[in-house]
């Protein structure tokens, strides 16, 4: 009877072992809010990724925010500090060396940003579309795409978000996707059936088109950057997380995708 228990005691640390030794490595997507909050700050962050405790930190960052041996370049990009989770990963690996981190955000990101004058554009359309919107000549169809344009603005602006879990729960996911959805396509929409907005039709496009482009090469960023290593944090923008996630479990890699909670 002895010999039976030992035995069986034998099997389970075995099977334990064989556990351990063919796991799936971790992603763990952690979904950010790019100021700071009642909820998140870069101590914060620092806390969680200490109980995380990954071998690979993925920054939504390009090359051109790292020096040639993967350490952030503050001499070429003094601010850099004023990002929330630069702050809270740098703390993090000046205590655990062993940690890697790497940039996984499209290259040249911030040039095609000022290359096509973007943000003053895309501010420039919504203001047209919100303009269009009040005149008494839109049309039917196009007071209903403007309609769901702003109310899914309206969903996303009265949240009241208490938590990190809440930002990263699946039902703010799904949420943020569906508005960020209506708001690139509806004003595609929009610019294309009118003339007073036509003049923003290329930009419109290029917004989709590069929202698409940018989320799609994150991906495959993601999973080559993560091949060799256990365990993985990437920290993202809240409206790409839903993109990511899809985008790894579509991949057919083997990767198990986890919430900073379940650690």
């Amino acid at each position: 009877m002895r010999k039976l228990i030992l035995i069986l005691a034998i099997l389970i640390q075995i099977i334990e072992l064989i556990g351990q030794n063919s796991s799936t490595a971790e992603i763990c997507i952690i979904g950010e809010t790019h100021d700071e909050t009642n909820f998140y700050n870069a101590k914060i962050l620092d806390s969680l990724l200490a109980i995380i405790k990954p071998d690979l930190i993925l920054v939504e960052l390009d090359s051109s925010f790292f020096t040639s041996d993967f350490q952030f370049d503050t001499v070429a990009n003094p601010g850099l500090y004023g990002s929330i989770s630069v702050k809270a990963v740098n703390n993090y690996i000046s205590r655990n060396t062993k940690t890697d981190i790497r940039p996984y955000d499209i290259t040249g990101r911030n040039n095609f940003y000022k290359e096509n004058d973007y943000f003053n554009r895309k501010n420039k359309m919504y203001q047209d579309i919100f303009r269009y919107s009040i005149k008494d000549s839109i049309s039917e169809r196009d007071y209903t795409d403007f309609i769901i344009l702003a109310l899914s603005l309206q969903c996303i602006n009265s949240l009241s978000l208490k938590s990190l879990e809440e930002l990263n729960s699946q039902a703010v996911t799904n949420l943020t996707f569906l508005q960020q959805t209506i708001y690139l396509n509806n004003a595609i929409n929009l610019v294309e059936s009118n003339d007073l907005l036509r003049n923003h039709r290329d930009f419109a496009n290029l917004q989709r088109d590069y929202w698409d482009k940018r989320n799609s090469q994150m991906v495959q960023n993601i999973l080559k950057l993560s091949e060799n290593y256990a365990r993985i944090v990437v920290i993202t923008g809240s409206l790409h997380k839903y993109l990511l996630s899809m985008g790894i479990q579509m991949s057919g890699k083997d990767f198990k995708i986890k919430e900073f909670w379940e650690y």
